[in-house]
């Protein structure tokens, strides 16, 4: 049975523009675009709709982790956030999704359980490149890999050679590869002089020097193997110069936009991560390559944890930040403070990504796209305290932020609205 609503605002936010519009909307796509005076079903006045936000770097760790996040409480906190399709990635789930079986697993633990659409990246490990080709068929989006110990027994990073392998295989199936880039031998010991209860203790193995080192690698073997990559959360300006030129795409997270290392206390591990969030100075050069465009995308790279593994001692707690609700919110908080709009914030977090995934039918407000919207306030205030992750311990919560999430629609439905969601009505992409 055909379905159609319409929506309108004064402020529809398009790809070089923000202004009045009405979005007519026929069986989960956008039909037409008509003038503001066009009657509508839902008049939303001055609140902006945007492109649904799309997160292609999450966690939810399911299946085999689910009680770390899991799908039902983890695509909740998407949509709640305006994020209507995330991609997760192939860890910290058992098992890691790396071959057939493992997709097919992961498959199956979402059945009924998604809120938002839900897309998957494919691992590639030491010995699995035989498989690349074969993850691709299943429905992965593209490949994931680490160049230094991620942190699991279960998924294994690759070294140089491994890694030229690795992108000579998702080469011949004309994929994209995703480089979590901190070269190993370029991490340090921490510091015995310094308390490993403080932050510095944390920030001091991990230089800027290994996130240079694994770039540069990752451009030579590239350009070596025509192999399509993005690096995943650049935690500073300082490394981009070695990608300019290259074609070689990367992202940064709303962590590193609104967090700097001089406001981390003692014992306070919500904002342990890798690479980590470094001083005010390197925050403020990540916001200047985003609006010119050396920075493409801003994701949350969304990794929870129970809270029994965020002990105090930074060298020992788990590394990672749950931050998928409030990826929005925190990158306008930013966004708007230095100048910004709603239309650099859509291609920020929706139109790069999408180009990322391969999501062709989503990302921007056009006529045949899928209508995922978010209904945003820009100008109301955000006091975070209670957010959908299964976890609390995240570093947004008790704070203040600007921007209110109205309501979410996917596919032209009504799926959020004020705090409150309907049915799980997500579903799989390249299903």
């Amino acid at each position: 049975m055909s379905t159609t609503t319409s929506l309108k605002s004064r402020r529809v936010v398009f790809p070089e523009e923000t202004r009045p519009a009405t979005l007519l909307i026929k069986d989960g796509v956008i039909e037409s675009i008509e003038a503001y005076d066009h009657p509508a079903d839902k008049d939303y006045g001055e609140k902006a709709i945007l492109p649904g936000v799309i997160d292609p770097h999450v966690h939810f760790n399911d299946p085999g982790r689910a009680h770390w996040e899991g799908w039902r409480t983890g695509t909740l906190a998407a949509l709640a956030g305006g994020v209507t399709t995330v991609v997760d990635m192939p860890l910290n789930c058992i098992p890691s999704t790396v071959d057939l079986s493992s997709i097919w697993a992961k498959r199956v633990s979402t059945s009924g359980q998604l809120y938002c659409d839900v897309g998957f990246w494919g691992g590639a490990v030491p010995g699995n490149s035989g498989d690349i080709k074969t993850l691709v068929g299943a429905g992965a989006l593209g490949l994931k890999c680490f160049l230094s110990d991620p942190g699991t027994e279960e998924f294994s990073n690759l070294d140089y050679e491994g890694l030229e392998k690795a992108m000579r295989a998702i080469a011949e199936v004309d994929s994209v590869l995703l480089v979590h880039a901190e070269w190993p031998s370029a991490l340090l010991e921490a510091d015995p002089e310094l308390d490993p209860f403080s932050y510095q203790a944390w920030l001091s193995t991990r230089p800027v020097e290994a996130e240079r080192q694994a770039i540069r690698n990752v451009v030579e073997l590239s350009r070596k193997t025509g192999c399509r990559c993005h690096i995943v959360h650049v935690s500073t300006p300082d490394v981009l110069d070695e990608l300019e030129g290259t074609g070689v795409t990367c992202e940064t997270c709303a962590h590193y936009l609104v967090f700097s290392a001089e406001e981390i206390g003692d014992r306070d591990t919500r904002f342990k991560c890798a690479p980590p969030i470094r001083e005010q100075k390197h925050q403020d050069g990540l916001w200047k390559a985003l609006a010119d465009g050396k920075i493409q995308m801003i994701t949350s790279d969304h990794s929870p944890c129970p809270p029994d593994l965020k002990t105090e001692n930074f060298l020992e707690s788990w590394g990672g930040i749950a931050g998928v609700q409030m990826l929005l919110s925190a990158s306008w908080t930013g966004a708007e403070k230095r100048g910004y709009s709603l239309t650099q914030l859509a291609r920020w977090l929706s139109s790069e990504p999408a180009k990322l995934a391969g999501l062709h039918n989503q990302g921007s407000i056009e006529v045949g796209k899928l209508a995922n919207l978010v209904v945003f306030d820009p100008e109301a205030e955000l006091h975070c305290e209670t957010l959908f992750h299964r976890h609390g311990g995240s570093p947004y919560q008790g704070r203040t932020w600007k921007g209110v999430v109205e309501a979410t629609y996917l596919r032209g439905l009504h799926a959020y609205h004020e705090g409150a969601a309907g049915p799980p009505q997500g579903r799989l992409i390249n299903s």
